[in-house]
């Protein structure tokens, strides 16, 4: 007797670890298959209610109000997820762009207005590893025939690749999703509420194109074919970009699949920083020490501006805080300033305030002057100064990618 219960137990036992298995694997396969539905239906009919993107699902583009656009910044940013950005950030399974926030767990089910809608094949992919990216996913890509463009949080690549591509990458188990990147995906935010609205942008509104480097001439010629007008020519790391007065159907512009962002364009302007206390720098404008004693030494800061005066006192070495060199440059130009406006600038970054009794002790200051008071959140560091702005007026004398290549290949990894 006791036997046969010891049996009974043991198949018990049995059919329930294999109910278990048979559940767990077709679960599995399930969300598999729910993955690769994700990948492809991200143009669904689907009538979801207009709702906030606040905390609940947002995935209609084309029924928000105009009040959430005047009232809400993330009005237009579409999710398959109640998953809030703190939790996604953290989240392999998380693709995070300015205008959607994708768990590649569910199935996408974004409605697009029409006029945000590729003709066909979009050529560009976002396809996002199944754990961190490594050389093996990196050869996947290349012996695909997909070609980087740059990083997407999180663990995926944006990709240049056709739809037979991106079919193929689908199938491999290396790949947590393969989405098509979406017109809707390169407008940037402030442009979003009139491409979504579908209206015209004051006549001669200027807007920058990032273009893909592998198609960028056919690309600006089809921008001539649709009535744009190319004003100016520049580079960054990820591809060209042209300055355009749009056409009046501006944003056929970004159904073009050589088009990998549409941004509004703003005019290089000399500006300046918050002081100490406002960013938590220090607890006052007279206090002697920065927060947690941080003083930027061995720290070197690009600056781009109207040069910088390389033999004002407050820049030079400084024993007080460190400082072996105080200001270096990337052409003898850039170690003078004619306009003063870089100078006030590297000041605010790392002047070590020598001079300060010069302000406090001058005839009708009202300032209770102490000794480095007007001295720079890092007076410690090293500046780097590229001078390409002349009297805050973008004279289009040094690219964009020469901003960022140059000090950065002097291991200037601040700008």
């Amino acid at each position: 007797m006791k036997s046969s219960s010891w049996k009974w137990i043991v198949l018990c036992l049995l059919c329930g670890a294999g109910a278990w298995f048979m559940w767990h694997h077709g679960r599995s396969v399930t969300q598999k298959q729910v993955i690769t539905r994700a990948t492809v239906t991200t143009r669904s009919l689907s009538t979801a209610p207009a709702v906030s993107s606040r905390g609940v699902i947002n995935t209609n583009a084309t029924q928000i109000s105009l009040v959430e656009w005047n009232t809400n910044k993330f009005a237009g940013r579409l999710s398959n997820t109640t998953k809030p950005l703190g939790q996604l950030v953290h989240d392999d399974r998380a693709i995070l762009l300015e205008n959607a926030l994708i768990d590649t767990r569910l199935p996408l089910n974004f409605v697009f207005p029409k006029n945000l809608q590729p003709p066909g094949d979009p050529g560009a992919y976002i396809v996002q590893a199944r754990g961190p990216i490594d050389n093996t996913f990196r050869a996947l890509l290349a012996q695909s025939g997909a070609t980087i463009v740059s990083y997407i949080p999180n663990n995926a690549y944006l990709v240049r690749a056709s739809a037979g591509v991106a079919n193929q990458l689908e199938a491999s188990p290396l790949a947590q999703a393969v989405i098509p990147y979406e017109p809707y995906y390169k407008i940037q935010s402030p442009l979003l509420p009139q491409a979504v609205g579908q209206m015209d942008l004051p006549d001669g509104t200027p807007l920058n194109l990032g273009l893909f480097a592998d198609d960028a001439q056919a690309t600006i010629q089809q921008i001539l074919e649709l009535g744009g007008q190319v004003i100016g020519e520049d580079q960054s790391p990820f591809g060209p970009i042209v300055r355009v007065i749009p056409p009046r159907n501006w944003t056929a512009l970004a159904t073009l699949s050589g088009v990998q962002i549409v941004e509004p364009f703003h005019r290089r302007a000399v500006a300046n920083d918050l002081a100490r206390a406002t960013v938590g720098v220090a607890a006052n404008s007279i206090t002697a020490t920065n927060y947690l004693g941080l003083t930027g030494q061995n720290i070197i800061v690009e600056v781009n501006d109207t040069g910088i005066d390389a033999q004002h006192p407050d820049l030079t070495a400084s024993a007080q805080y460190g400082r072996a060199v105080g200001v270096i440059g990337d052409a003898p130009q850039s170690l003078v300033d004619t306009n003063g406006h870089g100078t006030h600038v590297a000041g605010i970054i790392a002047g070590d305030g020598l001079e300060s009794t010069t302000v406090t002790n001058a005839p009708g200051s009202s300032v209770p002057g102490t000794n480095y008071q007007f001295r720079g959140m890092a007076p410690g560091a090293t500046l780097y100064s590229v001078g390409g702005i002349e009297g805050g007026e973008d004279t289009n004398i040094i690219s964009d990618q020469y901003f960022q290549e140059v000090p950065a290949l002097t291991n200037a990894l601040i700008s």
